[in-house]
């Protein structure tokens, strides 16, 4: 037994200083990527939201085209999405933005969308009266490992910004 040990601890050194003097992969990086989302505030000329319960909005038929498939608004979800991977369940309804609280008043939210598989997202809001909007949501490389995104709501570029993927937060107002 003691022979057996005793080969077990020089197999394990051995391993050890083999392992440890591997080439070191300069520039490797390994990216995560967090899940993408589009939260939607819907509110009046004055501010107010449309979408909170006896809002002139809630329980309305509010969707979102993706990939040629209509989503429409699921008023009843549970809103609470997953950490680090993508859990796709496409437009919901969240009465008090339960991922971080920065709105902290309802919601629409349509996702996750992996950010890690693709670079481009366009996608058609569609409110209830029928007027659209469209989201594009883009992803060029400008060098290794280094991106420039932009989202662009009818045509408009609304916010620019380098590398990682936040949360995009867009107020529509209902005429």
């Amino acid at each position: 037994m003691k022979k057996f040990g005793f080969m077990l601890v020089v197999v394990l050194a051995m391993m050890s200083v083999g392992l440890s003097s591997c080439k070191d992969d300069e520039g490797l990086v390994i990216w995560e990527y967090y899940p993408l989302k589009v939260i939607i505030k819907i509110t009046n000329v004055n501010g107010d939201n449309l979408i909170s319960e006896g809002g002139s909005l809630y329980g309305k038929d509010f969707k979102m085209i993706f990939d040629g498939k209509d989503y429409p608004v699921d008023w009843n979800a549970d809103p609470k999405g997953r950490y680090i991977l993508p859990d796709f369940y496409g437009l919901i309804y969240d009465p008090t933005e339960s991922d971080n609280q920065l709105y902290n008043e309802p919601i629409l939210k349509f996702g996750e969308l992996d950010a890690g598989r693709k670079n481009n997202y366009d996608m058609t809001f569609v409110m209830p009266d029928g007027t659209s909007h469209s989201i594009s949501i883009v992803r060029t490389p400008k060098k290794k490992n280094d991106y420039k995104q932009t989202v662009t709501v009818d045509g408009q570029v609304l916010k620019e910004w380098n590398n990682g993927w936040p949360n995009i937060r867009l107020t529509f107002v209902a005429q």
